[in-house]
């Protein structure tokens, strides 16, 4: 389970209207996956999804609570959480997970987003980009 961030000339990227000034986008499209990569386990301490919805509990977390434990939605062993990593070349940057149970918690009942792009992405992103093409 991934999300893809690709230079085409569209989407996010039209927040620049030159893309032959970006010099390196190598280094851009790493610094871009290092920041999703980042909010994306912040979100898992916060238990939001991109738009800031906070994740269902499922019955154990709150069976958990209820006898006073600390229990958190989708961090029981944390092994989610530190599986999250982003790839990039030139091109693409990629985020995602290899845990075969990820698409489960994405889309299943109750759905509990936890890859995606939130707005505060989108504005650390506009200003990564932006840094590059200013040089």
């Amino acid at each position: 389970m991934s999300i893809k961030v690709t230079r085409t000339g569209n989407g996010l990227f039209n927040l620049v209207k030159d893309l032959g000034r970006i010099k390196n986008f190598t280094s851009m499209l790493k610094e871009i996956g290092q920041s999703l990569e980042a909010s994306t386990k912040l979100r898992f301490n916060k238990g939001t999804d991109p738009d800031g919805k906070e994740w269902e509990p499922s019955q154990r977390v709150i069976r958990l609570r209820e006898k006073g434990k600390n229990a958190r939605t989708l961090v029981d062993t944390g092994r989610l959480q530190k599986s999250i990593s982003y790839a990039s070349d030139s091109n693409e940057v990629n985020i995602g997970t290899d845990v075969a149970y990820a698409e489960s918690v994405g889309d299943g009942p109750p759905r509990r987003e936890f890859l995606g792009i939130s707005q505060k992405d989108e504005q650390e992103i506009e200003r990564i980009v932006q840094k590059h093409v200013e040089g």
